[in-house]
């Protein structure tokens, strides 16, 4: 696996619409910015609906775990407690990287699992998206939304 300190250094303020798993609109905001001199990044995203209603509000933390492997360690209004997604798999095209983190065994129907999907656009968007299944249920893309630089003063 290759270094990730390019990804580690992301420093962004984004902005955009997004729809979330009952097909509600929303806009929503990553604020991405290094962590602990540059060793991590730290995530805060919010959906936020148009009569107000918050209906995701996150703070994550990404760095390595203690076997060196990318791990997005995920707070926020619709986990429990602090999750764990371990980085799957990066794959770059010609537009965009994508890096996807995971929770569980998306074969595992018996359990909650869950993927975040990072994209970092080569125009400076990112497109954030969760992926989920509960017990019992399908696993499929849930929410998510492609937010463009905002420029900050």
């Amino acid at each position: 696996m290759k270094s990730f300190s390019s990804l580690y250094s992301l420093n962004k303020h984004c902005s955009g619409a997004g729809i979330n798993h009952e097909n509600q609109k929303f806009v929503g905001t990553i604020e991405i910015s290094p962590a602990i001199q540059g060793r991590g990044l730290q995530i805060e995203f919010k959906a936020i609906g148009d009569d107000g209603t918050v209906y995701h509000e996150e703070t994550s933390l990404l760095g390595p775990s203690f076997d060196g492997k990318p791990c997005l360690f995920v707070l926020s209004n619709n986990h429990p407690g602090v999750t764990p997604h371990t980085l799957k798999s990066e794959e770059k095209t010609h537009d965009k990287t994508s890096y996807v983190f995971g929770f569980g065994n998306i074969e595992d129907r018996s359990s909650f699992r869950e993927e975040i999907t990072m994209d970092v656009w080569n125009d400076g968007s990112v497109e954030y998206a969760y992926s989920w299944g509960l017990p019992g249920g399908e696993f499929k893309r849930r929410s998510g939304a492609k937010m463009l630089p905002q420029i900050t003063m």
